[in-house]
Parts: C-alpha cells; structure tokens; sequence
C-alpha cells in the first residue's frame, strides 16, 4: 500500500504547531513569579523577543568598558585608554550574582582626550603592542578567567552588591552600585591593580607609567524591571556581552 503524501505533510505541520506552542507555553513558564513555586524560571540573552511574546523582553545585554589612566614625567606623550570587554556572563538569582570574565577578551577601543573617545588616536601597531601588554599584565595564559562572587544588599533600584573580585589568582573584597535609568542599568568600580598583586605597568625608567587606578564601568539591559520582574531565587537573569555599541552613558572620567 503507497504512502499518502498529502497525510505525512499534514502530520509534519501538526507535529511544527504543536513544537512552537510548547516552546512558547515553556518560554512562559520560565517567566513565572516567586509565588509559583513550582516555576523554574531562566531568562538569558538567547531568548528573542518573540519567544517571550506577549511580554516583548529584549535581549539581556551588558557593556563593560575598562579604563586606565597615565602619569608620569612623560606623561603628555602616552594616553589615557579605554577598552571594551568582549566576553563575559553575569547571571542573577535571588540576592545571589555571580559572573565570569575573560580576561584575554579585552580591546583597546582608543585614547581618551579632553573627555571623548577618539579612535583614531591609535594605529593597528599601537593597538596590537597594547593588546600584548595587557595579555601579559594580566596573566591572560595562566588566569583566564577573573571571577566575581556577590550578593545584592537591596532588592530594588538603586542595587547595591558586595562580594569577592578574583582577579590573576587573587581574591580581594569589592563593592558596586548599580542605578536604573529606563531599561538600562548603570554602575562603576574602581579597583587599585596592586591590591590583586598587579604592579603598574612603567616604561622608559619609570618616567612614563599607568596609575594604579582602574575604573570599571557596566551599561546592562533592565527591561526585566520593566515588564514587571523581580529578583528572587525562582528566576535567573543572564546577561551576556554586547561589544559592538558603546554603554549609551558617557562617563565622568576624573
């Protein structure tokens, strides 16, 4: 007896519906509130707006720049210097955060002057021996990876968070605000390197060397306060990095 054509094809697009609702019953369901306590809720940065339809969540976006400062003798002839961290996670549970960053992902985005990022400051030479330095001032090859460990002190904006920065082996206390402005939120941390056993990086005798003062800057998605959602331990937030805009707040560099 041959097979019915028209019958498979019906069968294959009933099994299609039936795949996309459950996707969207599950997608759902991972959204449900602390008072469902049978809900396991994750919301990451792959989920599309769609899939999470009829509350349209943006991606769980982060942007962490990193800038260091010079001084020295010579100083007029180097720049400050601002990078971009291009991989990393941060994720959320309850007052419970932890994140992982790549060290080795870091990149010289260009020189600050007078307040403003000028790109064109730096030629591919310049970038690549500074991507070299930096690879070697961090261990890069030895610790891959630094590491925060925190718990969130406040439940709503503004969010404060305590905990432990490991960074090249070493595990020092830190502390961050983070402020909501619309669906965004903002934070800083400025940490002294040698506390983590990083020594400044000096050339030509010393007369030309980087404050041992690094500022650390975070511009993430807070479109899950807008939609209505909270922090507690029956939802993990993920934010992911997002390295192909700015953080769309400039920041206050001295």
């Amino acid at each position: 007896m041959g097979q019915n054509p028209t019958l498979f094809a019906a069968r294959d697009t009933l099994k299609q519906r039936r795949k996309q609702q459950s996707e969207r019953t599950f997608a759902m369901f991972r959204l449900a509130r602390r008072e469902e306590s049978d809900a396991h809720c994750r919301i990451t940065g792959t989920l599309t707006a769609a899939e999470l339809s009829p509350i349209e969540l943006s991606s769980m976006d982060a942007i962490i720049h990193v800038y260091t400062y010079k001084e020295g003798l010579l100083s007029k002839l180097a720049n400050d210097l601002r990078f971009t961290l291009a991989r990393f996670s941060i994720s959320a549970s309850g007052a419970e955060v932890s994140a992982r960053f790549e060290v080795g992902s870091l990149r010289v985005d260009g020189a600050i002057k007078s307040g403003k990022l000028e790109r064109a400051e730096l030629s591919q030479a310049d970038r690549d021996k500074i991507h070299a330095t930096v690879q070697d001032v961090l261990g890069a090859r030895e610790y891959g990876e630094a590491k925060l460990s925190a718990k969130l002190l406040t439940t709503r904006p503004p969010f404060l968070m305590e905990g432990q920065f490991t960074l090249k082996g070493d595990t020092r206390p830190v502390a961050v605000r983070l402020e909501r402005d619309e669906d965004r939120l903002f934070g800083e941390l400025t940490i002294t390197p040698s506390q983590w056993g990083i020594r400044p990086y000096r050339a030509l005798g010393g007369t030309l060397k980087l404050q041992d003062r690094v500022r650390i800057t975070i511009d993430a998605s807070a479109a899950w306060l807008a939609h209505g959602g909270e922090l507690n331990s029956a939802i993990e937030l993920t934010w992911v990095a997002r390295s192909s805009r700015s953080s769309m707040r400039p920041p206050s560099l001295y």
